[in-house]
This record gives C-alpha cells, sequence and structure tokens, in this order.
C-alpha cells in the first residue's frame, strides 16, 4: 500500500481548470520531484492534498485512508504537513514561539518548547531563537517555515519551492537540510523550479502541465522526455544536458 494515493483529482475555478483527473501513488521513503510552468497546477494540488481546497472531483488516500476535504488541521494531525511558496511566518512572534505553534497539539508547553528547540537547532537558526520573524532573510524564513514543519512530525512533508527566491549561496544548505529529512525517514513531496535542484534530491519526478500529468518517471527520463522538453524545459536545456 501507498503512502499517498491519487485518484483523478480534479479542480476548477471558474471556467479555468487548475487540475484534471490526476492519479499518483507515492511510496512511503520516496522524494518525489513536482514540476511545470506557472499555472500549471503544482501549488493548487499540494492544497487539495493538505485540505486547503476540496476537489471537484476524485480522491485522496493516505496510509489507505480516504482524507479527501478534511479540513487542514485534521489531516496536518494524521501525518501531512506543508510549507508555502508564499512564506507564512507568524511575522510578531519569535523563531521560537512559530515552531511551538506546530508542536503544540500534540504535547504541553514546556514539551513543545524543547521539541522546537531541537528542531530549531536542526535547520540551523539557534542563534536566531529569539528574534522575530519579521527580522528573518528569506532563506531564514525558509528554514523556519521548515522547522514548524517538522515540529507536527508529518510523514508526508509537501515542500513548495524551498529555494525560490534565495540566493544562490543559500541553495546548497537548503538542499543538504532537505536530504537530511529524507535520510531521517520523511516522505517528501516537493516543488521546485531549478532542475538542477529537483534533479539532486527526488528519486522520481512527476510534470504538470495545464493541469494534467504529463511525465512520471526517473529524473533522467523526464528530464530528456520530448514533451516535458517542448512544454518546460526547452530546448536550449536539452543542448546543454
Amino acid at each position: 500500500m501507498a503512502l499517498v494515493e491519487v485518484e483523478n483529482l480534479t479542480k476548477a475555478f471558474g471556467g479555468v481548470v487548475a487540475n484534471k483527473n490526476i492519479s499518483l501513488r507515492v511510496e512511503q521513503g520516496e522524494t518525489v520531484g513536482l514540476i511545470g510552468p506557472n499555472g500549471s497546477g503544482k501549488t493548487t494540488f499540494f492544497s487539495l492534498v493538505c485540505g486547503d481546497l476540496r476537489p471537484d472531483h476524485g480522491t485522496v488516500r493516505f496510509q489507505g485512508e480516504d482524507i479527501t476535504g478534511l479540513p487542514p488541521h485534521i489531516i496536518n494531525g494524521k501525518g501531512i504537513a506543508r510549507t508555502f511558496q508564499k512564506l507564512r511566518p507568524f511575522s510578531s512572534m519569535t523563531v521560537l514561539e512559530n515552531v511551538m505553534v506546530g508542536a503544540l497539539p500534540r504535547m504541553s508547553m514546556s514539551q513543545a518548547r524543547q521539541e522546537a528547540l531541537q528542531h530549531i537547532e536542526v535547520v540551523g537558526l539557534h542563534r536566531m531563537t529569539h528574534s522575530l520573524a519579521s527580522t528573518l532573510s528569506t532563506g531564514q524564513r525558509k528554514r523556519l517555515e521548515l522547522a514548524r514543519a517538522m515540529a507536527t512530525k508529518p510523514k508526508l512533508l509537501l515542500l513548495d519551492e524551498v529555494t525560490g527566491g534565495v540566493d544562490h549561496k543559500s541553495i546548497p544548505g537548503l538542499v543538504a537540510l532537505i536530504q537530511r529529512l529524507r535520510r531521517e525517514g520523511v516522505t517528501l513531496l516537493v516543488i521546485e523550479h531549478s532542475m538542477k535542484v529537483v534533479m539532486e534530491l527526488a528519486n522520481r519526478i512527476i510534470a504538470l502541465h495545464l493541469g494534467e500529468k504529463i511525465c512520471d518517471d526517473l529524473p533522467e527520463r523526464v528530464a530528456t522526455d520530448r514533451r516535458v522538453i517542448e512544454l518546460y524545459l526547452g530546448k536550449a536545456y536539452a543542448k546543454n544536458h
């Protein structure tokens, strides 16, 4: 049984179909990349899996249980967490308080504090523990989102452009952090625009275009797939790789 099974997931906004009959499976321990041009439906797909949006059609099963359309906090409690492309820290709260928010539903205040401190250490923000989230750089806020998501103890973590908007010098550290999470047994579904990053992280890559799945294969095969090149990567990428 796959950790996640999605069947014919469909969502439209007015006359625009954001996701159309998307079906996929994610096995325990996999890191799956999700690629595609802007508007291809990647973030909508995340929102449907996490309960932020309700699908018009289709089902989402997690560990064999139908979780389609359940509220986000219920889905999170079952073991699915996400980060956001548009960062959502609690700006007036400290780094420690932000991460404690992720842990508190499962434990006491003192336990949540200790749990949060551990995750802050892992993501490399220990020197910023008592700093307001509003004072962090974009790269630091990405790490804060990771720490807060990990504090919920997810079995599946959905990462929406973790390296997006980050300076080039910060990207290797974020990639190393994601690789560490994978080694610790977290199953990852990663939206990423940088093919270099997604090729480095993913065991498998799924490509979307106009809300439909056009490819689902090993990274090296997706990178040479004719439709993916034509619709997303471009001939220049193919020529240089």
